[in-house]
């Protein structure tokens, strides 16, 4: 445990693909849960759709996901809200992009 006030040690990381590199030592694959489900008709994996090949593979932080939730709350109320007026009781959404990372987003040359 570090005295009350000390800072962390400082530690290198760097992204390498969807791997995380550590003071020159390549870390776990980073994968994303892709069933974990944000909302009751929603999941990760269909808010992350991309076809884009990038380094970082359009992982979202937890910040992210946190706001991806808020937006799946909105997405279910909309839902609903459209089965009640014109559907048939429970249609889907589809969801095109819910997250795009920096490199998804960057242009291509």
């Amino acid at each position: 445990m570090r005295p009350f006030g000390s800072k962390r040690p400082e530690v290198e990381r760097t992204r390498v693909g969807a791997s995380f590199q550590k003071n020159n030592v390549i870390m776990a694959q980073v994968e994303l849960n892709k069933q974990a489900h944000l909302s009751e008709h929603f999941t990760l994996g269909e808010l992350c759709k991309t076809s884009a090949k990038t380094q970082d593979g359009n992982i979202p932080s937890h910040v992210h996901i946190e706001n991806l939730k808020r937006l799946c709350g909105w997405l279910e109320m909309l839902r609903s809200e459209w089965n009640k007026r014109y559907g048939e009781g429970n249609d889907p959404i589809m969801i095109n992009s819910g997250y795009r990372s920096p490199a998804v987003n960057a242009p291509k040359n």
